[in-house]
């Protein structure tokens, strides 16, 4: 997919991203490969959307988008450095609102899918799920992730080196921006239905096959520089993590009684 024109810079985030209409008639928001943060965060947002998909968590459609440099005409280097090459867009819509308070995820239609936000950030180390990227669409009432730039517990800065230390560490809602975090844990109504969405959750998580992880690595495009032993170090975070969801369910509580809820 192409861009047609850039329209405008889209807040202050420290990935510089800006709403780009493209040609296949959508308009998106879009990170580039020469943002501040680095590739990185592409690979970041990449693999995080990839997982989404599979676990059926909320997010915005997505897409890659080819780069060239007559696209930066209105872009300064100063902001952007002009690299060809592949971008990562989310298609844009102005209905999203912040959410402010419990009440805004105890009323949305897909509630139940704020709990497994949550659980999938500790999985995924992204503690960066701030006030301005969880968000409810004003017309469906759904809940909407957006941005995972910086996951893996080390944000942009992960390496083959570091990473491996986090597959183990140790899971703490202390990482977790706690405005999110409290608003998610008060909006819980732990009735069968609760128990019945978050058991569905918690074995797409513990089934996850190494393959498919594999496969997201594969298609990670070529021009944002992972490396072969990077994209192992990346399945072996995921996977490993994904395996100690219990972890997590123990951790925030939510095993409930004895009558096989979790």
């Amino acid at each position: 997919m192409n861009i047609v024109e850039i329209k405008n810079k889209l807040g202050n985030g420290c990935t510089v991203p800006y709403v780009v209409w493209c040609d296949d008639g959508k308009t998106y928001v879009v990170k580039f490969p020469g943002n501040p943060e680095g590739k990185r965060a592409l690979v970041n947002e990449f693999v995080a959307s990839k997982l989404c998909e599979y676990l059926e968590l909320p997010i915005m459609e997505y897409k890659l988008i080819n780069i060239k440099e007559e696209n930066y005409d209105k872009i300064d280097k100063e902001d952007i450095k002009h690299i060809e090459g592949t971008a990562f867009g989310t298609l844009y819509d102005d209905k999203l609102l912040t959410i402010l308070n419990a009440g805004m995820i105890s009323r949305a239609q897909n509630s139940y899918d704020a709990i497994k936000t949550l659980i999938f950030d500790l999985l995924i180390g992204n503690y960066d799920r701030n006030k301005g990227n969880l968000m409810i669409h004003s017309i469906s009432k759904k809940i909407i992730m957006i941005d995972h730039t910086h996951i893996f517990g080390l944000g942009t800065i992960w390496d083959k080196y570091q990473l491996p230390r986090f597959i183990n560490e140790k899971f703490s809602v202390l990482y977790l921006h706690q405005f999110n975090y409290l608003n998610i844990m008060n909006s819980l109504k732990l009735n069968d239905i609760f128990y019945s969405e978050l058991n569905k959750f918690i074995k797409k998580v513990k089934n996850i096959k190494k393959e498919l992880v594999e496969s997201i690595m594969n298609d990670i495009p070529s021009d944002w520089e992972v490396s072969n032993e990077e994209k192992k170090v990346l399945v072996d975070y995921i996977i490993g993590r994904f395996n100690r969801v219990d972890e997590i369910i123990e951790l925030l509580n939510l095993k409930g009684d004895n009558n096989g809820k979790i």
